[in-house]
């Protein structure tokens, strides 16, 4: 036996301390690019780029984050169900209608095939005068996409999940437990494995390209590994 090797819970939390470092550090960039002087907008070109350079690999590493922490996770006991209540009154409902604080999505959309189609309002013109006539460009194709105001407040409630999930991410953890235990016909891979989100994005150029390499890799052979319940 090699006394070399470390134990998976070791490296585990070797790995988790890395990636919690290094959302934390994305997370001061996405709300350090977030702030504005008052009475400034920010423009629809950066917010996008904010979007893709930073929140999109913050938001995949704390997936992959959370993965390993419910691989490690002691199984749950399953719970009795719980007795019928009475529904509340309208009224009551009313009372008690807060805003929701913006939820951390736990899955990634599945990888699509990389295709050639192109929509007719970006193919190449080509016609001949008599014979065939021009398609007509979309209206609107060169301002695809929410305006710079609705951007920011989706960035914002996408910032706000994420620093949620970052400063307490075991109720997440424990949520994909119970759903994996819940649900044992469930496809195991939620993430995009294949093309992790954002890997190849500026925020992460250096030592974080490394650290996400090697936690999509650790939480990859944890999901595999994750025993089914039936």
């Amino acid at each position: 036996m090699d006394t070399n090797t470390q134990p998976a819970d070791d490296l585990h939390d070797a790995l988790l301390g890395e990636a919690r470092h290094l959302i934390g550090w994305l997370i001061g960039e996405l709300a350090a690019a977030l702030s504005r002087p008052p009475g400034q907008d920010l423009s629809a070109r950066m917010l996008r780029w904010t979007l893709r350079h930073l929140l999109v690999p913050a938001e995949a590493l704390m997936r992959r984050a959370l993965r390993l922490l419910m691989a490690d996770l002691p199984p749950e006991a399953p719970k009795a169900p719980a007795a019928t209540r009475p529904a509340p009154s309208r009224n009551a409902c009313r009372r008690e209608a807060q805003p929701r604080r913006p939820v951390f999505r736990l899955t990634e959309p599945p990888v699509r095939p990389r295709t050639v189609y192109l929509p007719p309002d970006q193919r190449p013109r080509i016609s001949v005068p008599g014979l065939t006539p021009l398609i007509p460009a979309k209206a609107g194709a060169a301002n695809r996409g929410p305006g710079p105001a609705a951007l920011e407040a989706k960035l914002q409630r996408r910032l706000a999940a994420l620093q949620d999930a970052y400063a307490n991410p075991m109720p997440l953890a424990r949520r994909l437990l119970r759903l994996r235990t819940a649900r044992p016909d469930r496809p195991k891979l939620t993430l995009a494995y294949t093309r992790p989100p954002g890997f190849h994005t500026r925020g992460l150029a250096g030592p974080g390209r490394d650290i996400y390499h090697r936690l999509n890799e650790t939480a990859l052979a944890a999901e595999l590994r994750f025993p089914d319940s039936s």
